[in-house]
């Protein structure tokens, strides 16, 4: 027992729990205090708006280079261990494609700032926080590959590091922003946080010679492109399709039920981020990697169950906690004009629990690349997403977002049962 003990405390999985825990309890606290701060000093409206600031932000980084950040992620834990010199083409082919996907990016910012201010805010006169954005994007792109880079090396202490600062700088900032430049500061700040850190980050890795080898002048490898491209189709998928879904719905919620409702569907958004935010991070620092380095099919069954059994039980109980003290937390992360939102808690924390199960199922689509299986589950689960939340919208009002949350992702926990059912259910030797 105290050898089976020390295996673990010594484990990958241990090591990245640790510092990833460090990382999330302060990132919580960052969190918090910032919902906090938007619910006094901005209110149930101003937090719909940054709701669809944040969505379309989310959306724009991706393409503009987050795409690539599993790819890489899966490639360099791949190629470190086993072939450097394909390590170095694959980085520069990468970060080449992260250049051109962030210029253009920016562009398209800039020159449709008006038209973005007009869709996304309802007022063309917030264009000069769009050009903003477009001008630091491509420091995003840089961050995020740098990041993308010391997760597949496996450098957790470094990575979380990093968040750390990222968490604290980025509270700071915001609150500075807010304080002397009410909602416009709080636009700049959703727009400017994850570019600014970039200086951070390269300071922190400066001299690890992450990029140093990487010849410019010898372009792009097909090969390595061609592998690259089926994180960024899926990445795009994936991460784009669940903020576009959210822009929809709110601006659904926003004219039949009003602003302030969206501001509440917002505040129990943010609820259940926070509550998963140990589990995200989990699985991208740790469980992504190992994935990757699995080629035998019995041992990613027996991977994935043993997270299953691991944070699975944790979810229900963090969610059976939030749910009794729903009242607490209101209170503590918003203000009173938020308390209708207790009547969302029960649906949206079960969609919580169903959420967790299916992503430690599906994130093998990721480590193995499956982008078919995985673009079509995405679309159709944002998809089925949409259209029942507007169903039940229209018979329930505002509690029918999180009805519809809860549905979904039990459909989708079904789905996947039945796309892995020869992973999940064939019989192993261990």
């Amino acid at each position: 027992m105290k050898e089976r003990i020390k295996i673990f405390l010594l484990s990958d999985f241990a090591t990245s729990s640790f510092y990833s825990a460090i990382a999330t309890i302060i990132k919580l606290a960052t969190l918090l205090l910032m919902s906090k701060i938007v619910a006094v000093y901005l209110g149930k409206e101003g937090l719909g708006l940054i709701g669809q600031l944040t969505n379309f932000v989310t959306i724009s980084l991706v393409i503009a280079g987050g795409c690539i950040n599993v790819g890489v992620i899966k490639y360099v834990s791949e190629y470190a261990a086993s072939d450097k010199e394909k390590l170095i083409i694959f980085l520069r082919s990468g970060l080449i494609t992260l250049l051109s996907l962030s210029l253009l990016s920016g562009i398209v910012l800039i020159v449709f700032s008006s038209f973005w201010s007009q869709i996304i805010l309802t007022n063309k006169n917030f264009s000069e926080v769009f050009i903003v954005f477009g001008i630091t994007i491509i420091l995003y792109g840089l961050n995020t590959f740098y990041i993308s880079v010391i997760n597949g090396l496996k450098e957790y202490k470094l990575l979380n590091l990093i968040n750390i600062v990222t968490s604290i700088s980025g509270l700071f900032l915001s609150y500075f922003l807010i304080l002397n430049y009410n909602i416009t500061g709080a636009f700049y700040a959703i727009v400017t946080n994850q570019s600014l850190i970039f200086f951070v980050t390269w300071f922190m890795v400066r001299k690890r010679n992450l990029i140093g080898e990487i010849n410019f002048k010898l372009g792009i490898d097909k090969t390595q492109i061609k592998l690259l491209s089926k994180f960024i189709l899926m990445t795009l998928v994936s991460t784009a399709c669940v903020p576009l879904v959210q822009l929809i719905l709110r601006k659904y919620v926003i004219q039949h039920i009003g602003l302030s409702s969206a501001g509440i569907w917002e505040a129990i958004s943010r609820i259940s981020n926070v509550h998963l935010l140990f589990i995200t991070a989990t699985l991208s620092t740790y469980y992504l990697p190992r994935l990757s380095e699995i080629k035998n099919q019995s041992e990613l069954k027996f991977e994935i169950f043993k997270m299953l059994k691991i944070i699975t039980p944790l979810v229900i109980l963090s969610s059976c906690l939030i749910f009794m003290m729903r009242y607490l937390v209101i209170s503590i992360l918003f203000t009173n004009d938020f308390y209708e939102a207790e009547n969302l808690f029960g649906w949206q924390l079960c969609g919580d629990v169903l959420k967790t199960i299916g992503w430690i199922i599906g994130y093998q689509m990721h480590a193995k690349a499956m982008t078919k299986t995985f673009i079509i589950s995405e679309i159709l689960a944002g998809l089925s997403y949409l259209f029942i939340s507007i169903f039940l919208i229209n018979y329930f009002g505002l509690i029918g977002t999180a009805m519809a949350y809860a549905a979904n992702y039990f459909i989708y926990l079904i789905a996947l049962l039945f796309v892995f059912k020869r992973v999940l259910f064939v019989k192993i030797d261990r």
